[in-house]
């Protein structure tokens, strides 16, 4: 589950290369007119400019065409840190060092460097930034002194840069396992439901499989050895043994990855019908009654069973919640067809989710239980699911503020 958040630090660093690579598209001209103004007798490399410019302009155009394949989109960053070092760099010692060029070196190692989109960008361009001009300086017209401050400043800055930078990916890190633990945690809780109708639908099997046995230890101890009676009892056994397999197996695939599941064709109705029964007891317990609605025919889809499961795991246990409290708590769902979509709907006679909250509720982390009752991370990952499905989830607000309509696109059954 904490591919979601993963999914989300993604988005996060591809809008970071997009500023960065429209920023250095911009920048490129920007010093180039600064330079041309200030004093028209400094030589510069407009060839140089544009070349960076437009390995600017291909990397930004490469988030959008492939925003996953990040090394695509770091080869550019790196093509661009080496051209703006090494144009600069020949800009200083063409212009004998003058203090615009220091500045404007001093100022672009500085950007390159604090732009990083991980530890090993920011040692990547730390080392050109650094090293370049060291090696550069050994033919400079400039005295040792002010060769020193260049250099001091040049590392004080990547020093102070490094250490935000730092912290930074660290304390990023520390909140990816901090998210795996409580999604773990979540799923735990999740596998807990399950398993408290799983204790239900285990016992009545283990019933079948004790009679059966003291069934056929009565007739060995009679010598009544009936062929048929025998096959009879010996099959039910079998049947009653492949059943618990069954659901342990289920337990044992919803407790692993979710990732190490493959894709397959998912039968809507009987996924729900299973999922249900997993409440069965839980409802009847507290009293809540549960209605389901569904269409005479099959309707399939492609994905993980076990996310789609926890998805629908997360959206009862939120109704639940929600109407265990009301005079005839009630919950209803239903299964039916919205244009190419297989849409399952779950409605509680609760008080369902405040206006003001709606926008809220499927953020990370939020949660309007009380402190301790739950990490509020079920429909966050819940929405996760059903995006990777290619899916919605979403609150109908034209049904009401209790109904959670989660869509999953349609197949042709194989």
């Amino acid at each position: 589950m904490i591919s979601f958040f993963h999914d989300l630090d993604k988005k996060h660093e591809i809008f970071k290369a997009r500023l960065y690579f429209f920023s250095a598209f911009i920048c490129s001209f920007i010093f180039y007119f600064f330079m041309t103004h200030i004093n028209p007798s400094y030589i510069d490399f407009f060839g140089g400019r544009l070349v960076v410019a437009l390995l600017a302009l291909c990397g930004f155009f490469a988030t959008y065409i492939s925003p996953i394949n990040f090394k695509i989109i770091r080869l550019f960053l790196y093509s661009i840190t080496i051209g703006y070092l090494a144009l600069y760099l020949y800009l200083l010692n063409v212009n004998h060092w003058s203090v615009f060029h220091r500045w404007s070196y001093f100022v672009v190692a500085s950007i390159l460097c604090s732009s990083a989109l991980a530890w090993p960008d920011y040692l990547f361009n730390t080392f050109f930034g650094l090293l370049a001009p060291l090696i550069f300086s050994f033919n400079t017209p400039l005295t040792s002194l002010e060769l020193i401050h260049f250099h001091s400043a040049n590392f004080v800055t990547v020093l102070l840069i490094g250490y935000s930078v730092r912290s930074h990916f660290r304390y990023k890190h520390e909140a990816g396992i901090l998210a795996q633990t409580l999604a773990d945690k979540s799923k735990m809780a999740a596998l807990g439901e399950m398993a408290a109708g799983v204790s239900h639908e285990v016992n009545n099997p283990l019933a079948v499989l004790t009679t059966s046995g003291e069934q056929l230890k009565r007739l060995v101890e009679k010598k009544q050895f009936d062929q048929k009676r025998f096959l009879d009892l010996i099959d039910k056994i079998n049947r009653m043994t492949y059943r618990i397999s069954k659901i342990v197996k289920g337990l044992k695939e919803f407790s692993s990855e979710g990732h190490a599941e493959a894709d397959e064709q998912i039968d809507c109705k009987e996924i729900i019908i299973q999922t249900l029964k997993h409440f069965e007891h839980k409802f009847q317990a507290a009293g809540v009654k549960s209605s389901l609605s569904l269409p005479k025919f099959n309707v399939y889809s492609i994905g993980q069973k076990i996310q789609i499961s926890m998805v629908l795991i997360n959206l009862l246990d939120n109704a639940f919640d929600a109407c265990r409290d009301e005079k005839y708590p009630h919950i209803q769902v239903s299964l039916s067809i919205l244009d190419n979509f297989a849409k399952i709907t779950i409605f509680d006679n609760g008080p369902g989710v405040p206006e003001e909250l709606v926008a809220k509720i499927m953020q990370p982390f939020f949660t309007t239980k009380e402190l301790g009752a739950g990490p509020g991370l079920g429909l966050s990952i819940a929405l996760g699911i059903a995006q990777r499905h290619n899916g919605k989830l979403y609150i109908d607000k034209d049904v009401s503020p209790s109904c959670f309509t989660l869509l999953l696109p349609m197949v042709e059954p194989k």
